[in-house]
């Protein structure tokens, strides 16, 4: 034999073979035949081994087994290829309306979304058109809003920077300030409006310590005595003065530099035997207070504007904190279906001045509107009315038959 296994073979034939006659002579054949099995293996098994070591000496490698015994799977013919459709270019006319449609889907539309303010006048405000400015330090919201119910009575309440403030450089934080309470038994309304003098350098700090310590003091009298009547606006006014200055010494400012006048209004949302509803009034400065009598707002409280040389001025005889015992009270019986307004005078001013404007209010507010509408509404536009605006308007329940 020529291959590799031929030699092994043979030697394992021939030992077979040696030992049968060995066993055989003897004369035990069961011993014999399973000597001649063993053999016969060996002879197998010797072979296949050196045949493994003569392939790796070789560098031959065995191919490897399948992964299954599953019959391969004929192909099958190629879906068939769709071929891209061809790139259309528009035409320049398409392309130009697209670019417009893009762009009207990625400038906001803010005109058709709310109706426009009221304008009084044959020409409003030039500021009215132009963008808003954010103040160089952290400032006040431009804007605030409440909608509330105490009892019978719905409030509705609104506040904006002025146009003045709000569209030149540099911008002024909004110096309004108002708040809303009720005393813990929910009987009494309480509101408290405040307007910042611009010639203070934080006004809008001091008319938001004023309306919070003022509210908040109102709230502990009504508490301890439910009698709106028996409150006392120089114990309640001197509180606030003395929380303004504390303010201000705490942030490193004088006590000028937090002016602002106030109104308050306490109102009972309980009528008495004759149907009316109590109204008590503390005020400073020219914040004021409006009842509506028929279709005309009336003021019923506030400082009249101090005319120099028969013109409208903005400054005012006193204010807090300097002159707490400069302030006044009154009280009032208002029906039912009465409404009432707590304004500083960026509204004030609009009502008392420009008779367009009083008698449109006057149809508007005479029913509790949607807070949006009245908030709309405080932001009127009117040539030289640029203040800050604040308008927190009550309605008493309609009298019962």
């Amino acid at each position: 034999m020529k291959s590799g296994i031929g030699r092994p073979l043979a030697l394992a034939v021939v030992l077979a073979g040696a030992a049968l006659e060995t066993i055989f002579a003897r004369g035990n054949a069961v011993v014999a035949f399973c000597g001649a099995v063993a053999m016969l293996l060996c002879g197998w098994a010797i072979p296949l081994v050196s045949w493994r070591e003569a392939a790796v000496r070789a560098g031959v490698r065995r191919p490897p087994l399948p992964r299954t015994h599953r019959a391969p799977h004929a192909p099958g013919p190629r879906p068939a290829t769709v071929p891209a459709p061809a790139m259309v270019r528009p035409r320049p006319a398409e392309a130009q309306a697209d670019r417009r449609r893009a762009v009207a889907v990625a400038e906001p539309v803010t005109t058709a979304a709310f109706p426009a303010p009221p304008r009084f006048g044959s020409s409003g405000a030039a500021a009215n058109r132009c963008p808003w400015l954010l103040p160089r330090t952290p400032a006040p919201a431009a804007v605030q809003a409440d909608e509330a119910m105490v009892g019978g009575l719905h409030v509705r309440a609104a506040s904006v920077v002025g146009p003045g403030h709000r569209c030149q450089e540099p911008a002024a934080p909004r110096q309004d300030a108002y708040r809303l309470g009720r005393d813990p038994g929910g009987r009494f309304l309480i509101v408290a409006v405040a307007d910042g003098l611009s010639s203070g350098a934080r006004s809008e700090l001091g008319a938001d310590v004023a309306v919070r310590h003022v509210v908040d003091t109102v709230c502990a009298a009504l508490q301890a005595d439910p009698a709106a009547d028996r409150l006392d606006v120089r114990a309640v006014f001197s509180g606030a003065a003395v929380a303004m200055n504390a303010a201000a010494e705490g942030n490193g400012l004088v006590p000028e530099d937090l002016s602002a006048v106030l109104a308050v209004a306490v109102v009972d949302s309980r009528p008495d035997e004759a149907g009316d509803h109590l109204l008590w009034v503390g005020w400073i400065g020219d914040a004021s207070v409006w009842t509506l009598c028929g279709r005309e707002w009336t003021v019923i409280a506030g400082d009249p504007k101090i005319k120099i040389d028969g013109i409208a001025s903005n400054a005012v005889a006193a204010c807090l904190p300097q002159h707490p015992d400069e302030a006044t009270q009154s009280l009032f019986r208002v029906g039912g279906g009465a409404a009432i307004a707590v304004v500083t005078d960026g509204v004030g001013d609009a009502l008392a001045q420009i008779p367009e404007a009083n008698a449109y209010l006057a149809e508007h507010w005479a029913r509790p509107p949607a807070l949006g509408a009245l908030l709309n509404d405080v932001c009127f536009d009117a040539r030289q009315h640029l203040d800050d605006r604040t308008a927190v308007v009550l309605w008493t329940p309609e009298p019962q038959p």
